[in-house]
Order: C-alpha cells, then sequence, then structure tokens
C-alpha cells in the first residue's frame, strides 16, 4: 500500500536516530538481516498515513534505510511471536503492509535512492514482539536453464509444543520447529500453495499451508496430544449382548492451553465400540480477557463441523457452558449417526489484543445401540493425574426407546440433568484496548 505524503518525507529526512541499527544498501549489498523489538507502548499507524495498519511509534523509527542507487530492495520483517505491521516513510511516500494471521510476512519493495525511516509494530495491538527484518534484492536467486529467474522464499514454521519435525508432503525434512528455511520458487509457482506436515512424537501431525507471495511465509501449527483409545468390555451397568439404549459414554479432558490470536486451541477425543447417537452434549470450561471474540465449534467423526458460540459475550471473561440439540439445533442431525471416531472441540480467536486458556472440555454421548462404546480425551489427564481421562457408563433413568431418536423426533431430552448450567448472557462490556462491544444478541 502507497501514500503520497510529501510533509512526512520531510520529516524522515530530519527523523531522530532509530531506536536499532542504521543500514546502507546499493546494488555492491544489497543485502541485510537486522533485528529489534516492536514498541510496546506504540499507537496506531494511522499517526503516519491514512490506511496504515498496526501499532508504531510515529516519532521514532525502529531502522534506517540509506539506498545508495536505483537497486530495487524488498524489505520485509518476521516474528515468531505475532502478526507484525510495517510502514517505511522516505521518497515523497508511506509504504504500508501487514500480515493478517494468513502466513503473509509484510513486506515493501523500494527502488528509489535516499533516505528511509523502518517502522516495524504489533498488528493487533501494542506490545513488545521481537522480530528479524530482512533486506534483499527485489528479485534473488538463480537463473533457470529457459532463463527465468527464481526468486528466493523464507520460510518460518513455529508449532506449539515446540520441537516439532517440519517435512514436505513428499517426505523431505527441512528443519524442526522454530524451523526457518528457503524454497525456490520460479515465476510460475508464486501464489501457488505450499503445504509441509509437522509431526511430534505423541502428538497428531498437523498440515500447514501458505502462498509463495511476499518473499517470506509464516506458518504455525498446533499440535494435538494423542493417546489410545479404549473400549473395555460393558460393566454392570450395560448388560454384555442386551439392549443399550440410554447409556451414556462420558469422557473429561484438562486441556490447559493458552487460546492465542488468530489461532484455533483443540480438545480432541477418541470414540471406540459402537454408538449410534441418541444424544450428545458437548461442554467447555475457558477464561479468556474477551470471550466476545471466540468461536467455538464441535467436528464429529464424520467430518461435519457445528458452530456452537460465535462472537457473543462481549467482555466476558469466565465462560462455563455447555450445548446439545435443545440449544444448538444444528447438533441435531448429528443424532442417528454413528459416535464412532475422533471429535474435536475448538476454540477459535479471531481478534487481537485479547487471549485466554481453554481449560477443559467434556463429551456426552448418548448411545441407542447394542454392545459398549468408550471414549477417551486423547490429552493430558483430567486434573494432572496420570490415571488417563474419566470414562463412564450408565443407564438413564427411562424406559429404553426402541431405536436411535432422529432429528425432530419428540425423544430428544438433554442428558446433561446435573452438569452445569450456562451463565447467563452478558448484557455487553468492554475490551481491555478500550474499543466498547455490542450488548450479547
Amino acid at each position: 500500500m502507497k501514500r503520497v505524503v510529501p510533509l512526512l518525507a520531510l520529516l524522515a529526512a530530519c527523523s531522530p536516530a532509530p531506536r536499532y541499527a542504521s543500514v546502507t544498501v546499493s546494488a555492491a549489498a544489497p543485502t541485510a538481516t537486522l533485528s529489534g523489538h516492536t514498541a510496546a507502548g506504540g499507537q496506531p499507524a494511522l499517526a503516519l498515513s491514512p490506511g496504515c495498519p498496526g501499532f508504531v511509534d510515529p516519532a521514532v523509527p525502529e531502522h534506517a534505510l540509506h539506498l545508495e542507487d536505483g537497486t530495487a530492495i524488498v524489505v520485509s520483517a518476521r516474528s515468531l511471536e505475532g502478526p507484525l505491521a510495517i510502514a517505511i516513510v522516505g521518497a515523497g511516500e508511506v509504504r504500508c503492509d501487514a500480515d493478517g494471521g494468513t502466513g503473509h510476512a509484510p513486506r515493501v519493495t523500494l527502488s528509489a535512492p535516499g533516505d528511509y525511516a523502518v517502522h516495524v509494530g504489533a498488528l493487533a495491538s501494542a506490545m513488545d514482539f521481537a522480530y528479524e527484518l530482512q533486506i534483499a534484492p527485489a528479485t534473488t536467486g538463480a537463473s533457470t536453464a529457459s532463463g527465468a529467474r527464481v526468486e528466493r522464499i523464507g520460510v518460518t514454521v513455529t508449532s506449539d509444543p515446540a520441537g516439532a519435525t517440519v517435512r514436505t508432503p513428499e517426505g523431505e525434512v527441512l528443519g524442526t520447529t522454530p524451523a526457518m528455511f528457503v524454497l525456490p520458487a520460479s515465476a510460475d509457482e508464486l501464489g501457488r500453495e505450499r503445504r509441509f506436515v509437522v509431526e511430534l512424537a505423541g502428538h497428531a501431525p498437523a498440515e500447514v499451508s501458505g502462498r509463495l507471495v511476499g518473499g517470506a511465509m509464516v506458518l504455525h501449527a498446533d499440535l494435538t496430544p494423542t493417546g489410545g483409545a479404549i473400549d473395555p468390555s460393558p460393566d454392570a451397568g450395560v448388560a454384555p449382548g442386551g439392549p443399550v439404549s440410554g447409556a451414556f459414554v462420558d469422557t473429561s479432558l484438562t486441556v490447559e492451553r493458552p487460546i492465542r490470536d488468530y489461532r484455533t486451541t483443540t480438545a480432541a477425543f477418541d470414540v471406540s465400540g459402537v454408538c449410534t447417537l441418541e444424544a450428545l452434549t458437548i461442554s467447555l470450561d475457558l477464561e479468556h480477557s474477551f470471550v466476545g471474540d471466540l468461536r467455538l465449534s464441535v467436528a464429529a467423526p464424520s467430518g461435519a463441523e457445528v458452530v456452537l458460540r460465535e462472537h457473543t459475550g462481549a467482555g466476558q471473561a469466565h465462560l462455563v457452558s455447555s450445548y446439545d440439540p435443545s440449544t444448538v439445533p444444528a447438533l441435531a442431525p448429528l443424532l442417528g449417526t454413528s459416535a464412532v471416531g475422533r471429535w474435536e472441540v475448538r476454540v477459535r480467536d479471531d481478534a487481537g489484543a485479547d487471549t485466554g486458556v481453554f481449560h477443559t472440555a467434556s463429551l456426552r454421548l448418548g448411545c441407542a445401540e447394542r454392545s459398549g462404546a468408550s471414549a477417551s480425551g486423547v490429552g493430558p489427564a483430567p486434573g494432572g493425574s496420570s490415571g488417563g481421562p474419566r470414562t463412564e457408563r450408565r443407564e438413564r433413568d427411562r424406559p429404553p426407546t426402541p431405536g436411535p431418536v432422529r432429528p425432530g423426533g419428540s425423544g430428544i431430552v438433554s442428558p446433561w440433568v446435573s452438569g452445569p448450567t450456562p451463565p447467563p448472557p452478558s448484557t455487553g462490556g468492554r475490551r481491555t484496548n478500550g474499543r466498547t462491544a455490542p450488548p450479547t444478541p
């Protein structure tokens, strides 16, 4: 994004010394790597030019750059701590770019000789992020046999937890998280999506992807702990081989994982045995400084994903809630289907500035099938115990029904009779960054 602001160009020429390094680049020396921290007390970059995103210190740039000749260079920034914005003032204009949480590292191309003030800031709010600033020729790399130029794309892959192996889908190992490597990309490959597999022992593999644009790409994987599903013989509450309509499969999982801006935190459950869904309840306990940022959903083994709650609750900070087909009608089509396989309860933070912790998740399944079924949370044991997830089956206090209850049937009831009651909706709230949220629908 380019904004013509002659006054700011004059100010850049006499701007104060930068917070960090100054650098001179030219055709003879077109590359440099600098580092620094974004300003924790930054102001909206709008002060530099209308439309510039992020939070910077308008009075003091992070770096000063002198372009000695007309060599075209690309200035890009990346951080392992969060999305960034960049604004460069000089040559009669302000050029801005940002990472919108899509893995695109902000970059600006310069070609006019002169002095530039380089501002690097956090995108979502004024925060202290360590970053790396890279300066490179606008076209880099070797020529192909046909003479076409090949651009070198810097890729950063992080994971939570760290120490995971990053490889291509074909099996080529590229590094260990946090991994930084370079990929060559010809002109016809630019803009195409590139996928990577992130693997760590004791965790389910994850796939991350991004498009080869902007000279750099930053990707992150949240790895879900795995554990073997269990399928014990039916207990005394369910006669072996007999009808078990009304039997419940209960499991709780202590998650205790951070909820980060623009990321998804997941609790996973493996269900085995035989279970045709007759009832379903999903329960969560989490804290977040602005619950209205969150999107809660559940993914069934069939691949269907149902949104349980989306951007409601405003400034409510602690959420203990349960969801079933009577409160979320979109869950009803799951009744009558098999519950066997992996279930995922997902918490997605769709905004910046506020974070939290996903404490626990619980899954309760009502089965209308013969034989036993069991579920296990595939993460840390509840309460830090080494005994594994809590699993329980028992009969519902009513006569067995002849078959599964289908959507729209008269027998759909909430099985969470003695469970936690969701708190009343918030009537409004105020964000930590001063924005007032609308009342909760």
